[in-house]
């Protein structure tokens, strides 16, 4: 089991001042290494992954520390230096597979990498085994997906970190999101030109959903709009699309037509928006392909209407000083009025414009 070590510590706001980005403004900015006895001691410490709490009052945030050690922080929303609480915890802050952070349905209990941590006081954890990372299905049940061939694996783990069973499921399978309301997983294999993203329900063992996505170059499959929802990303390195499908209808919402989604979305808990990035694109001339290119602008989605409700310019960070830029991680509130931005040791929070 890893240790765990609590950091008690207050944010201090660094520009209350609202400032117009794109079509967002922005409510504040914290300075993360400015919280006290949190062991954030780079001012452009790496972050990995933001989140909205389920109930929209808090986020969390996770960060990279020094070597193995990674930090999981969680402030208040209307006032960041309200109720901080930090963890400190020997871990893996990211995994190559999806976000790092999954939240319970009353927010008293996360999941982030290898580790299950119980909120409420005294703040303790367990390891999960057999698994890099796992996602919330139920109220106090998460799950992963061991990857094989012939057959994938998914796992199920309660609040203790006890493994309680394993499902088979055939093909090459990633699990990517789950929603707790309605006991479901959201699954994709990522083969090119045959890449399928399938809902299950894990306690009935019983697949919901299937659908077939185009030439893809990776697809992150997320729930939105309380489980009503499925949303992914598919296309080619010049031509990528945005998908949203009714897990209960059983049909595609809308899609994208315009501009060059890739890569992974944020979705929104309550409501029919998500954010997703719009890349650039290059020519490959020794395999004579088109390839996903640099990041370039956000997008806030409105996915029952198909409208683009805000866009702005994407942000980057560099990870351990070297030449690789990684973009802002990005989530976007329950009620998809806010969105909030973590990278370069800050957090940001801007409000989406009606």
């Amino acid at each position: 089991m890893y240790r765990l070590a609590l950091y008690s510590s207050v944010l201090l706001v660094a520009s209350a001042t609202r400032i117009a980005a794109g079509d967002l403004v922005k409510i504040w900015e914290v300075r993360l290494s400015e919280l006290p006895g949190s062991n954030i001691t780079s001012s452009a410490a790496l972050v990995y992954s933001v989140s909205f709490s389920p109930d929209g009052r808090s986020l969390g945030v996770l960060v990279k520390g020094i070597e193995s050690h990674s930090i999981f922080a969680v402030l208040g929303v209307d006032d960041p230096r309200r109720g901080v609480r930090a963890q400190g915890y020997d871990g893996p802050a990211a995994d190559d597979v999806t976000g790092p952070i999954s939240w319970s349905l009353t927010g008293n209990e996360v999941a982030v990498p290898r580790i299950f941590h119980i909120f409420e006081q005294p703040w303790t954890g367990c390891a999960l085994e057999h698994t890099g990372h796992a996602v919330f299905y139920d109220s106090d049940r998460v799950a992963d997906v061991q990857r094989g061939f012939p057959a994938s694996t998914i796992l199920s783990f309660d609040s203790n970190c006890n493994l309680l069973e394993s499902w088979p499921i055939k093909g090459l399978w990633e699990r990517f999101d789950g929603s707790a309301d309605n006991h479901l997983l959201a699954l994709s294999n990522n083969i090119p030109k045959n890449t399928e993203v399938l809902v299950v329900d894990p306690l009935r063992k019983k697949l919901i959903r299937q659908w077939p996505m185009a030439d893809t170059n990776g697809t992150w499959p997320v729930f939105a709009d309380r489980g009503r929802a499925v949303c992914a990303n598919d296309g080619t390195g010049k031509h990528g699309a945005a998908h949203c499908w009714d897990v209960v209808g059983d049909r595609e919402i809308s899609k994208t037509t315009s501009r060059n989604f890739h890569g992974r979305i944020g979705a929104a808990l309550d409501a029919p928006r998500v954010v997703l990035s719009s890349y650039g694109w290059r020519f490959e001339f020794e395999g004579f392909y088109t390839a996903v290119g640099s990041l370039e602008e956000r997008v806030v989605w409105d996915f029952r209407t198909g409208k683009e409700i805000a866009s702005w310019k994407a942000r980057y960070q560099n990870p351990d000083h070297s030449q690789i830029l990684e973009p802002y991680p990005v989530a976007i509130s329950p009620d998809g009025t806010m969105v909030a931005e973590g990278g370069l040791g800050l957090l940001t929070l801007f409000k989406v414009r009606p």
